[in-house]
């Protein structure tokens, strides 16, 4: 699937523009110092840009050895199913081929938004839980 023309791709993302994305799908916004943080310290990012605002990102994390994580894989709802996700995940996964030497095994996870397993399942993931993997965890934590 080809995505639209004017669609470019780059490696950075503003706490407002990442913000933005968030909360268009639907999702909490991050307060100022979390969310520089967290832009800061993945290891890699792709962004998906037209008329140069984002539209889409993806983030990879990590211990710097064998855990990643896929995170805040997010494409506007007005952009959605035209091939934009598929072109972010393609980014991720060159990173982490990148990333992984000849003879190494590193374990990448990620957290599927509810209904959104198959498009992951579509570049080797796997639901959980299965026979050999429980299911995946998460909790929200916050001091008032």
């Amino acid at each position: 699937m080809g995505i639209p023309s004017g669609i470019e791709f780059s490696q950075h993302l503003t706490m407002e523009e990442y913000n933005h994305l968030r909360v268009a799908v639907g999702w909490q916004p991050v307060a100022t110092r979390l969310a520089r943080n967290s832009l800061d310290n993945a290891l890699y990012m792709t962004v998906a840009r037209e008329d140069g605002h984002p539209v889409g990102m993806a983030r990879v994390l990590g211990d710097g050895g064998y855990i990643l994580y896929i995170a805040d894989v997010i494409v506007l709802p007005s952009h959605q199913r035209v091939g934009i996700g598929t072109r972010m995940m393609e980014h991720v996964m060159a990173y982490i081929d990148g990333y992984t030497q000849p003879g190494e095994r590193v374990f990448v996870n990620l957290m599927a938004a509810a209904g959104k397993e198959p498009f992951y399942s579509r570049f080797g993931f796997t639901l959980r839980p299965d026979g050999a993997l429980g299911a995946g965890m998460s909790m929200y934590y916050g001091r008032d």
